[in-house]
């Protein structure tokens, strides 16, 4: 089965412990964050996502974003594979590419 790729957008707390603030300039709003990558699970709980999957089903760079945090998870679909470039037909050189 291909993997389920998404755009995951969701509300992100944020902090700063380094930076001096006066009390009108404190940031006081949750960052927006698009999150892409491919689906592990997504439940009630919220959705694990991973940007590497490998051979025999494992996973590397894998996030956790909790369901009340989200705002919105959208399937992308994949593009036409697209044959390698030749040396020929390097972009830029007047030659058209599918």
């Amino acid at each position: 089965m291909a993997p389920r790729l998404v755009c995951v957008t969701w509300n992100d707390a944020h902090g700063n412990a380094f930076a001096i603030y006066e009390p009108q300039e404190i940031p006081h709003a949750a960052a927006k964050v698009y999150t892409y990558g491919i689906v592990i699970r997504e439940d009630e709980a919220g959705i694990s996502m991973a940007n590497e999957s490998f051979e025999g089903g494992s996973y590397r760079g894998v996030t956790f974003i909790p369901r009340g945090m989200i705002i919105e998870v959208k399937d992308l679909q994949p593009h036409k594979t697209r044959k390698p470039y030749t040396k020929k037909e390097t972009p830029g050189n007047g030659t058209t590419h599918d």
